[in-house]
């Protein structure tokens, strides 16, 4: 039953509809306790039916003093065997209790209620709070009163959340129909109550009411209901008794679930779900996949800001390589500011939006416009965000502004990482542009001395050394060793360049990859639509969950 109740709050919540009567806190309707020792019948009727004098003839004894005229039962009453006053006191609080002694009721106990047609609006709550600890319901009426509609509609509540065959139908003070209009009178009484009591509980067939007079309790049906509440169930039937009542109450709950047609709100969440993402994809999504993306992905300034962190790092990674890499850095930044006149990529992006005649703004705003005029009851998932309101509109599309912006950062800084320069490449860096460098400046003019002799010294070698290191030949040397080192630097951010081409254009088509804007245009789209989505998926699961009840 917890489970089955949860889905019903579940449902609640989701659908907005009210919970059924049985759910809430003040239902008359059994709470399925434990029983414990005990268990609870109690008289339910209204004002001068007779309860009190009704409980005394079933125990056969004076249990209590009828009330008579006047305001009637105000309180309940508990009539309980001695041993069982302190159960009675723990699960009804303070209640008046009127011990007995009486052996065949001592696991029974009787309870007196509040009229139910009092005037007074705390005799109602009492009793449908005491409703809530009885299993057992004996419902009197009168014969008088048998056609009263306030007792049957409390009576179809308590059947809500218990079995119809745990009741005890009773029209009280039967001997004076009998004795004005006789014995067939009252029988046809008793089964036009009874046809209504079947009409008030959907039974397939009339229950049994039995006739009683507390004045001639050996007469008419007394017999019959002393002999039913006159000596203690068993308390396997009592357990029985109570399984029945848990099963009218999930019947109860299951049907309110079934009545609020799942699937077909389902269908209907799906529908506004692919009507959402059709119009948010194709007047806010759509243009910045296939304009603007594209458009930015040929900008040669955005591809030289993507490529250029790396192509800078791997060449300063060179030996005096980079020191010409540090003197060119302001024509490099000149060069890609003429590319890239917009301050930042996301700056660039959104002129190309607007090159291409597209505000992501006011797509929003028309797509959820339309939204809500086809859908009027979208509007309230939408509650805390208006998105066709130009303030919230603008927002979103901010958003998406942050949103590539950031996956921008991401694909500089994944390229970066990517082609980050190689620590076991650093001799053959060393040998490139050091070893180059001395060896056209001084190994190979010394050897071109050296070589050819046929004898020579350390103190020889030594003064050629010194005759052809000076100023004259290095700066001979110098204009080669520029020319080669300006190649060295050129090759390297080519090929820096040409990777990072490559690596950008992977990270461009990657699907979940979160470097790529066209990933996050996709993410954007679905948090636009993420309430839909979620009630969408919520709706599934409980239609899946009350298709298997």
């Amino acid at each position: 039953m917890t489970s089955l109740s949860d889905l019903a709050c579940e449902v609640a919540r989701v659908t907005g509809a009210e919970l059924p009567d049985v759910l809430s806190g003040d239902a008359p309707v059994p709470t399925l306790a434990d029983a414990g020792d005990v268990y609870f019948v109690g008289l339910i009727g209204g004002k001068d039916v007779g309860k009190t004098s009704l409980a005394n003839a079933i125990a056969g004894a004076e249990l209590g003093k009828p009330t008579g005229h006047g305001e009637g039962t105000r309180a309940v009453t508990a009539y309980a065997h001695r041993a069982a006053v302190p159960e009675v006191r723990r699960r009804l609080g303070d209640v008046a209790i009127v011990p007995h002694e009486l052996e065949q009721l001592r696991r029974q106990v009787l309870l007196d209620l509040p009229d139910i047609d009092s005037r007074y609006a705390d005799h109602i709550t009492l009793t449908r709070q005491t409703l809530r600890h009885l299993l057992y319901p004996v419902w009197v009426q009168s014969v008088e009163k048998y056609a009263d509609k306030r007792p049957r509609d409390l009576l179809a509540q308590v059947a809500q959340g218990n079995d119809p065959g745990n009741f005890v139908f009773v029209l009280s003070k039967a001997d004076q129909l009998v004795d004005r209009e006789g014995t067939d009178a009252a029988l046809e009484v008793a089964d036009d109550y009874a046809g209504r009591v079947a009409d008030a509980l959907e039974l397939p067939a009339k229950p049994e009411v039995l006739l009683c007079s507390a004045h001639r309790p050996e007469q008419l049906d007394l017999p019959r209901l002393r002999e039913k509440l006159g000596i203690d169930k068993e308390a396997k039937a009592v357990r029985g008794d109570m399984a029945k009542a848990g099963e009218r109450l999930s019947s109860t709950v299951a049907s309110w679930v079934r009545e609020q047609n799942l699937p077909a709100l389902t269908d209907k969440a799906k529908r506004q779900l692919d009507l959402a993402t059709e119009l948010v994809t194709d007047r806010a999504a759509s243009p910045v996949l296939q304009v603007a993306l594209p458009r930015l992905a040929d900008d040669p300034g955005h591809r030289a800001a993507v490529a250029e962190p790396a192509a800078r790092a791997r060449t300063r990674a060179w030996p005096l390589v980079g020191w010409i890499d540090m003197a060119l850095s302001p024509v490099v930044s000149l060069i890609g500011q003429n590319l890239m006149p917009a301050s930042t990529e996301a700056a660039s992006l959104e002129r190309h939006l607007a090159d291409a005649g597209h505000d992501t703004a006011q797509g929003i705003r028309s797509a959820f416009a339309t939204l809500r005029s086809t859908h009027p009851d979208v509007a309230e998932h939408y509650a805390s965000r208006h998105l066709w309101e130009s303030a919230e509109a603008e927002t979103a599309a901010a958003d998406l502004r942050r949103r590539l912006s950031a996956a921008l950062d991401r694909q500089r800084d994944a390229i970066r990482h990517r082609l980050r320069p190689s620590r076991w490449l650093l001799p053959i860096r060393w040998l490139l542009t050091v070893g180059v460098v001395v060896w056209f400046a001084i190994a190979q003019p010394l050897l071109e001395v050296v070589v050819p002799q046929e004898e020579w010294s350390w103190t020889e070698l030594l003064r050629e050394a010194v005759l052809l290191i000076n100023a004259q030949t290095l700066l001979a040397s110098a204009g080669f060793v520029l020319a080669y080192l300006l190649l060295v630097w050129a090759a390297v951010r080519v090929r820096a360049y040409r990777l990072a081409a490559r690596q950008r254009h992977k990270l461009l088509s990657a699907e979940d990859d979160d470097a790529s804007p066209a990933h996050q245009v996709v993410l954007w789209t679905g948090d636009l639509v993420a309430p839909l989505r979620d009630r969408h998926a919520m709706l599934e699961r409980l239609s899946k969950l009350a298709s298997d009840m």
